[in-house]
C-alpha cells in the first residue's frame, strides 16, 4: 500500500469515527468543530431559490401515455422550484442546482451556463443542473409518448434557473460546512426483486450479479455567518414518483422539504442518487406511498444533520470530462429486422404498442449503424475532503455504491440525473432479461442500446475521474 493510500485510509477512517462520536454526544450541526483546522476564511455560500410552478395545461412527463390521452395539469400539489447554490473558495466558483423537473438536456444546461458566466462571472463547466426527477412535472428532453417538451415552461424555467443561480452569487457569505449520514430505514427499496443487499453488505468482493440498494443518506449543511441562514442540502437516492394524477409538483421532495422548514427554519435542496432500480418507501407498495416515504427519508435527514461534524474545505477543485457509453450496434440491427419484416408482430412487450414501435422504428431506421459510443458529460467537484461526481444517468444502485466504495475521498456524493439524461444504466442480467429498464427506456428517449457492460464504464470512468481529482 502506497503512503498516499495510507493517509487516505487513515482521513477516512478519522472523519467516520468524528462521525460516530458526535451521534454519541447527540451533537448537532451547530456543534463546536470535531476538526482541528476549520473551513478556510476564503469559504463562502450563496443560495437562490426561484419558483418554477407548472401553469395548468402543461403537460407532465414520467408515465406513459397514448397520444389523445396526455397528462397535462390541472392544478398544483406543492410548488417547484429552482435552488441554486454558489460555492466560491477564493477565485474558484461553482454553481449547482437543483431543479424540480424529470430531467434536463444538454442544451438546455449549456444555454444556462452560457448565461450564467456572462450574468455572474462563474465559468460554465462550474455549473451543474440535477434534475430532482420528479414524475410530476414536465421533461426537458424528448421522451416517446411519456410528455413532450413544453417548449415555453422550458424557456421561463431556463430564466429561473438563471435568476436563481445569480441570487445565489450575490448571496455569498463566509460559510462552515458541516458533513452529516444516516440510514434511511424504510425510505426506499430495490423495485427489481425481493433478494437484494444493501450498502451496508457492500464490499471490495461485492458484484453486479447481485441487486443492491443504497439507504444512506448524506447532508451538507452550509453554516453562515452574519446571521444568515444556514443553506441545507441532502444527497438520497429514490425515485419521486408517488403520485400519478394530473397534479404537478415535486412528489415526496416536496413533503420532505416542509419537513425540514418546519424544523430547520430553511427549505433543503435535493442531490438525486443513483435510483435506477429504486422506488420509495418500505416496498409495501411497489410505486411508493408518499407519507411513509417522506416521513422516513426526513428521519435519515434529522438523524444526519444531528450527527454532522465540520468539514475543512481549504480549496474547492473540479473537472469536467466524458464517458463513452458502448454502444450495442448488434441488438438494434436486430431490432431494426424484427420490426421491417413484420411490424404486425411488435405491438407489446419490449416494443409497447403498435404507435409507439412504429415512430421508434421511423426514427431508428435512418440512425447510424458504426457508431460504437455515445458520449456523455461527466464532472466531478471537490468539496476539501468530500468528493462529488456528477453523471446524467439513471444509474443502477451496485455502480454507486461501487464509485462511492472505491472513492479516493473521504466522503463521497454520486449524483445522477445531472447536466444530460441518457436513461437507465443497468447491470447484465438487466439486458439478458430484456428488462424494461435496458430495453425500452432506450426507444422512449431516443438513444441506441448501451451494452451490457456500459454500467461497469461509466463507473470506472467515474472512478478515474475522482482517482485524478484527488491527486
Amino acid at each position: 500500500m502506497s503512503r498516499s493510500d495510507r493517509n487516505s485510509l487513515a482521513r477516512r477512517s478519522f472523519l467516520k469515527h468524528s462521525l460516530r462520536s458526535a451521534a454519541a454526544l447527540g451533537l448537532s450541526g451547530s456543534a463546536i468543530p470535531l476538526f482541528a483546522s476549520p473551513t478556510s476564511p476564503d469559504f463562502s455560500v450563496g443560495e437562490g431559490v426561484v419558483d418554477t410552478t407548472v401553469p395548468d395545461g402543461v403537460e407532465l412527463a414520467g408515465f406513459h401515455r397514448v397520444p389523445g390521452n396526455e397528462r397535462v395539469a390541472t392544478g398544483v400539489r406543492q410548488g417547484t422550484a429552482s435552488r441554486a447554490i454558489v460555492i466560491r473558495s477564493g477565485e474558484t466558483k461553482f454553481a449547482l442546482v437543483s431543479l424540480d423537473v424529470i430531467c434536463v438536456s444538454p442544451e438546455f444546461t449549456q444555454r444556462v451556463a452560457a448565461r450564467v458566466g456572462k450574468e455572474a462571472g462563474i465559468p460554465p463547466q462550474n455549473v451543474h443542473i440535477t434534475a430532482t426527477h420528479t414524475h410530476s412535472a414536465p421533461t426537458f428532453v424528448y421522451l416517446r409518448q411519456w410528455g413532450k417538451i413544453p417548449t415555453d415552461y422550458m424557456t421561463q424555467t431556463e430564466d429561473a434557473v438563471v435568476k436563481s443561480i445569480v441570487m445565489a452569487n450575490a448571496d455569498l457569505t463566509p460559510a462552515e460546512l458541516f458533513y452529516g449520514q444516516a440510514q434511511a430505514q424504510g425510505a426506499n427499496f430495490n423495485r427489481t426483486t425481493k433478494d437484494y443487499k444493501t450498502d451496508a453488505q457492500f464490499d471490495q468482493t461485492s458484484t453486479d450479479d447481485q441487486r443492491w440498494l443504497d439507504t444512506l443518506l448524506q447532508t451538507l449543511r452550509f453554516q453562515r455567518a452574519g446571521g444568515k441562514p444556514d443553506v441545507i442540502w441532502y444527497h438520497f437516492s429514490s425515485h419521486p414518483v408517488c403520485y400519478t394524477d394530473s397534479l404537478s409538483g415535486p412528489d415526496w421532495v416536496g413533503m420532505v422539504r416542509q419537513h425540514v422548514k418546519d424544523s430547520e427554519g430553511v427549505e433543503p435542496g435535493f442531490l438525486q442518487g443513483h435510483a435506477g432500480d429504486v422506488n420509495p418507501g418500505d416496498g409495501t407498495k411497489w410505486i411508493g406511498a408518499p407519507e411513509p416515504s417522506a416521513d422516513a427519508t426526513y428521519a435519515a435527514v434529522k438523524a444526519a444533520l444531528a450527527s454532522s461534524v465540520s468539514v475543512p474545505v481549504k480549496e474547492l477543485k473540479g473537472a469536467a470530462g466524458t464517458c463513452e457509453l458502448p454502444l450495442d450496434n448488434e441488438r438494434l440491427k436486430r431490432d431494426l429486422e424484427t420490426y421491417r419484416q413484420n411490424p404486425a408482430a411488435c405491438g407489446s412487450g419490449v416494443w409497447v404498442d403498435p404507435p409507439f414501435a412504429a415512430d421508434w422504428y421511423s426514427a431508428a431506421k435512418d440512425w447510424s449503424l458504426t457508431k460504437s459510443a455515445l458520449p456523455i458529460p461527466m464532472s466531478t467537484l471537490a468539496l476539501g475532503p468530500i468528493g462529488l461526481v456528477f453523471h446524467p444517468a439513471e444509474l443502477y444502485s451496485f455502480y454507486g455504491l461501487q464509485i462511492r466504495h472505491a472513492s479516493p475521498f473521504e466522503q463521497t456524493l454520486v449524483v445522477g440525473f445531472t447536466d444530460h439524461s441518457v436513461g437507465y444504466v443497468t447491470d447484465p442480467n438487466a439486458y439478458q432479461a430484456e428488462e424494461y429498464a435496458a430495453i425500452v427506456v432506450p426507444k422512449i428517449l431516443d438513444l441506441p442500446y448501451y451494452t451490457p457492460n456500459a454500467g461497469r464504464s461509466l463507473a470506472a470512468t467515474a472512478g478515474e475521474m475522482l482517482q485524478k481529482l484527488a491527486s
